[in-house]
């Protein structure tokens, strides 16, 4: 027999099951996390994961048949990441608790294609040179741009594999400490170098270069926006500000819309939220649903004074006023003395709105959608990203 892991929710855990998992210190929730194999670059990422299954097999008594997803952290992310050298040691280390993977995923990808082959080959045999397997795909894919091709393989899994602080792929992680502009500029040289070399060859040379570098596009344009970023959005005192699409750069019209206000009393910084709202009257100000993703409208604020990210939700049952326009929360923030002689604080403002939504279509305002939307809308991923931060001045 094995033991499947699925993508379980919260409710799915076979109760047998939960006071063994429980002594093991894995709780329901826990069996949810599925980063993405590439994240478990990060030994706490890889440490969390691997305990998990090493719990399963455990309180199973049978190896596990884990369910993985090929498209995370991809879609979360444009990193053109190599990971390889990550997926192996997992499958080493698993060796005696797995007996195979249920790969799930999206449509074939460049970014992905190489890494996915090393993650088939590991699911087989992890014992192989994986430095052998990178030579021969440069070499058989790209001829005679085999060594700059090669050498940007090399350059994609080495700015990967740099250590985080957590398992987020946000901005600061990805475009600060993995992928510097002093690498971006390295791979774009590379990828320079290398295309011009396979257009001098015959096809279908000049045509596999052009699709594996077509992965970059993305990343090297988010890249070269960041790093010409050098000030933030200033949200002033006493100032109305509205929020943007979260995950539009471009187009930032939302149809339900926010105002942010701050305010400076003492040593703390009040934040104040009015949602304006077209279904006000279909809202539960007492109940919340319990579902993580869409179940609430809520407001969710985020403040760093340089001693790291405070963070606090506000939902309907905290609204300290309301109208048949909108509902109003705050969030108060101490803030620190050294903050306050520097006149300002780093953070955002987030907004899920949800409002009659859930409702038959018929019964619902006109228009009516799920909507995010965020103070600092040019990066997306995720609402507490460091890079994404506005400056909140304090005077």
């Amino acid at each position: 027999m094995i033991s499947f892991l699925p993508y379980l929710n919260t409710c799915s855990v076979p109760s047998t099951l939960n006071s063994q998992l429980s002594t093991l210190n894995c709780c329901e929730a826990e069996v949810c996390t599925m980063p993405g194999l590439a994240l478990l670059k990060n030994a706490s990422c890889k440490q969390k994961e691997e305990d998990l299954l090493r719990g399963w097999q455990k309180v199973t008594g049978c190896k596990v048949l884990s369910w993985d997803y090929e498209c995370w952290p991809k879609d979360f992310t444009s990193a053109p990441y190599v990971f390889g050298k990550t997926i192996q040691p997992h499958y080493v280390d698993m060796r005696d608790v797995l007996c195979g993977a249920y790969v799930c995923g999206s449509a074939a990808d460049p970014r992905t294609a190489l890494s996915t082959y090393v993650w088939m080959r590991c699911l087989w045999n992890p014992d192989f040179d994986i430095e052998a397997v990178y030579d021969e795909f440069a070499r058989r894919m790209f001829g005679p741009a085999e060594k700059p091709m090669r050498k940007l393989i090399a350059l994609q899994e080495e700015c990967w594999n740099r250590p985080w602080e957590d398992n987020t792929c946000s901005y600061r992680n990805i475009f600060e400490i993995s992928y510097p502009p002093e690498d971006v500029s390295r791979m774009k040289v590379l990828m320079v170098e290398a295309y011009g070399i396979a257009l001098k060859a015959d096809e279908p040379f000049a045509g596999r270069a052009k699709r594996y570098l077509s992965a970059f596009e993305t990343f090297i344009a988010e890249a070269e926006a960041n790093a010409a970023r050098t000030e933030r959005t200033e949200i002033r005192p006493n100032t109305t500000y509205e929020l943007g699409q979260a995950r539009s750069v471009w187009a930032t019209n939302v149809w339900a819309k926010t105002e942010v206000e701050t305010r400076v009393e003492g040593d703390e910084l009040c934040i104040r939220a009015r949602c304006f709202e077209p279904a006000v009257a279909r809202l539960d100000f007492k109940h919340e649903i319990p579902d993580f993703v869409w179940g609430n409208d809520g407001v969710e604020f985020f403040v760093d004074d340089g001693s790291g990210v405070q963070k606090i939700k506000r939902g309907l049952k905290d609204a300290i006023c309301r109208d048949d326009r909108s509902w109003t929360v705050e969030a108060r923030v101490k803030i620190s003395t050294q903050a306050l002689q520097a006149g300002s604080v780093r953070g955002n403002v987030s907004r899920w709105r949800v409002g009659d939504v859930r409702h038959p279509e018929k019964e619902r305002v006109s228009g009516s959608r799920y909507e995010h939307a965020r103070l600092d809308t040019r990066f997306t991923q995720p609402n507490d990203d460091p890079a994404a931060f506005v400056e909140f001045l304090l005077h």
